[in-house]
């Protein structure tokens, strides 16, 4: 019988909650683009960003966007 402890019934670690993300943070995206928070609906999945760089496409500098969690590296 399989006790609590075995590692194939301990429930997932989650994924960072950006639940709680101010408006303001910076964040860099997996794409290697670095954006700002100017919104955030608190739904831990979706954030609203503007792009500040983006070595990619130049062109989407300056652009706002919704962005997933998971397309999220970091916060700083």
């Amino acid at each position: 019988m399989a006790t609590q402890d075995d590692p194939a019934h301990r429930p997932q670690e989650a994924p960072p909650s950006y639940r709680e993300l101010p408006v303001g943070t910076l964040i860099e995206l997996n794409s290697g683009a670095r954006a700002e928070v100017v919104g955030n609906p608190g739904d831990g999945a979706w954030l609203l960003v503007k792009i500040l760089e983006s070595p990619d496409d130049p062109s989407e500098v300056g652009t706002e966007d919704l962005v997933f969690f998971a397309d999220v590296k970091g916060a700083r």
